[in-house]
């Protein structure tokens, strides 16, 4: 059994890892927040304050993650016209088509969630937000908070035609 420095903070059992472009059946050790050990047998980094934690089979992907979120613009979305329980066309037109419904009076129809995945391209076009609100301006931006859908009112108003210049680090579509 591992002892004082060389025990493993945490060690991850009988899991897959991927490792030079292919999987490997193998267990992990983590030290200060490093890993310290990859292979097969690993059990003599364990320690008595060593976490173990059987995988049984399941991935082991080491990498730096970016926790990137959008906290406020989330909520915001929640209490608005809200998209990200739906996937397709027909079940966002819908959600926006009742959101709209439900609050006449309110002069932008606003909220966001949509998935890129659902539009050829990842792009929507305003043609169908023209359809179903050809005279109130709609700004919904998609899940990820760097595109946004919107229909011609809102362009409009937003003095974009197609003669329209690009942004710096961006597009109009």
């Amino acid at each position: 059994m591992g002892s004082g420095a060389l025990a493993a903070d945490v060690l991850l059992r009988g899991g897959r890892v991927l490792r030079k472009g292919r999987w490997e059946e193998v267990s992990l050790a983590v030290r200060d927040g490093r890993i310290a050990a990859i292979g097969a047998e690993l059990d003599a980094l364990a320690g008595p304050e060593t976490v173990v934690e059987e995988l049984d089979g399941r991935w082991v992907l080491p990498a730096f993650h970016d926790s990137h979120v959008h906290p406020i613009q989330a909520g915001l979305e929640m209490n608005q016209c809200d998209l990200t329980g739906l996937s397709t066309l027909e079940g966002y037109l819908d959600a926006i088509g009742s959101y709209a419904a439900a609050d006449p009076g309110r002069t932008w129809v606003t909220g966001g969630g949509w998935s890129m995945d659902s539009f050829p391209g990842g792009v929507p076009t305003a043609s169908p937000l023209d359809r179903l609100l050809p005279d109130r301006p709609v700004f919904l931006p998609n899940r990820d908070h760097h595109s946004a859908w919107v229909n011609s009112r809102a362009l409009e108003i937003a003095g974009i035609d197609a003669g329209t210049p690009d942004p710096a680090d961006g597009r109009i579509e």
